[in-house]
């Protein structure tokens, strides 16, 4: 069943005049369908609305393109043009935490400078690469991890 959430279609609903318009304000949120869909409504700038549904599987995807998007953006603000090198990261503040959970898996949270913390749930096995990857990353500044 969640895979079917997760492939359920975003459902959009203009009300007003049917062009491209820029967004005025997030009027109002819910989540309907048990919580497996978000809303989003949105003031246009022409006097319309916009209604936005998500699946909420997606919601962790959406949001981190987001802050990239708005990251990307800030750069370009800053800078004139967009830098050669754009550090796609959370800047993480305070003391990480962890816990485990009834079936060993380990939760890792991060808090961060913008928006939520980020938690990650990993395997025992996950948890030493991370480990292995930030001992690594430790002993050569500047060198970038590869992907599995």
């Amino acid at each position: 069943m969640a895979d079917d959430k997760m492939n359920s279609p975003v459902k959009v609903t203009i009300h007003g005049p049917a062009s491209v318009q820029a967004v005025k304000r997030l009027t109002e949120t819910g989540a309907i369908d048990h919580g497996h869909t978000l809303v989003l409504n949105f003031e246009l700038s022409g006097g319309g609305s916009l209604s936005l549904q998500l699946p909420a599987a997606i919601l962790a995807s959406v949001m981190r393109e987001l802050w990239h998007l708005g990251a990307r953006a800030e750069a370009i603000r800053n800078a004139g043009g967009i830098p050669e090198t754009v550090v796609d990261a959370l800047t993480m503040v305070g003391s990480p935490s962890s816990r485990t959970t009834t079936d060993g898996r380990v939760i890792l949270g991060l808090p961060t400078r913008q928006g939520f913390p980020v938690s990650v749930a990993i395997d025992p096995a996950q948890a030493e690469e991370v480990i292995a990857a930030l001992t690594a990353a430790l002993g050569s500044p500047g060198t970038k991890s590869t992907p599995h």
